[in-house]
């Protein structure tokens, strides 16, 4: 189930302007490797302290247009230090041959010290102008686990959203 938030409407002509909408995706993260994620249907939490990726799939209208998205973690408790391989994100968009391309940029954690790692916080990416082919692609956000030195089981993925542009005819 998606739920929108932040719906912005601007000034065009009717049927001809477009709607800013933000979702939260509730589908099943993929994890991959060897099982170092817990998957849950709205959650992810790590089970392993080693390097990890778990896909998290998102479900954008078709001919849409991502401009952003964002993943909501909470470190694992008790680090003494930040982790040497603080969490990363990617989007990708992953053809019928399971080929992958990276859309955007990878970004890492921006916490700047223990405390602020292991609270609620987010790491996102804006700026995307990547227009949605359902047709021809799926798309998925991959999550790189914590890894190296001062990493810990436990971090937990609570959500992921992404936000889409779309013409106030696509959503009639």
């Amino acid at each position: 189930m998606n739920r929108i938030k932040n719906l912005t409407l601007d000034d065009g002509p009717p049927g001809i302007g477009s709607v800013s909408v933000t979702r939260f995706s509730a589908l099943s993260p993929i994890p991959t490797g060897t099982g170092g994620w817990l998957a849950y249907a709205n959650r992810a939490d790590t089970i392993v302290n080693t390097f990890q990726t778990l896909f998290w799939g998102i479900d954008p209208p078709d001919g849409s247009v991502i401009t952003g998205w964002t993943l909501y973690l909470v470190g694992a408790p008790a680090h003494a230090n930040l982790p040497a391989n603080k969490t990363r994100g990617t989007l990708y968009k992953v053809n019928s041959a399971a080929s992958s391309s990276s859309i955007g940029s990878t970004v890492q954690d921006p916490s700047g010290n223990t405390t602020a790692y292991q609270l609620d916080h987010t790491i996102s990416l804006t700026g995307l102008s990547e227009v949605v082919d359902k047709v021809n692609y799926r798309y998925q956000i991959g999550v790189e686990s914590e890894y190296g030195a001062n990493a810990l089981a436990g971090l937990s993925i609570t959500a992921v959203s992404y936000t889409v542009t779309v013409t106030k005819l696509d959503i009639c």
